[in-house]
């Protein structure tokens, strides 16, 4: 079994794949569709956008309690609306 904190460094590089748009889909969704990264029974349990924010998060220490998410860009969350860069 791997570590979450060994996890993290490809999770990263997979979350900067994508940028924020106002028209894209969730993150999670995004990931997952593009992707299938969590089972199917914890992405339909709601559970997967809980575990990849724990993954991201599992490296950051800020201090000011801010999501490592929000470093990526303003309000930024397995919930914010993403997609890939056109010509991915």
């Amino acid at each position: 079994m791997i570590s979450v904190d060994e996890l993290a460094g490809y999770f990263h590089t997979l979350v900067r794949m994508y940028e924020q748009t106002d028209y894209g889909t969730a993150l999670i969704e995004a990931i997952q569709g593009e992707w299938q990264v969590f089972s199917d029974k914890l992405y339909e349990a709601g559970e997967a956008g809980d575990l990849l924010e724990a993954i991201l998060n599992s490296e950051w220490e800020d201090g000011d309690g801010d999501s490592v998410l929000a470093s990526y860009a303003p309000a930024y969350g397995a919930t914010t609306s993403m997609a890939l860069p056109a010509g991915a």
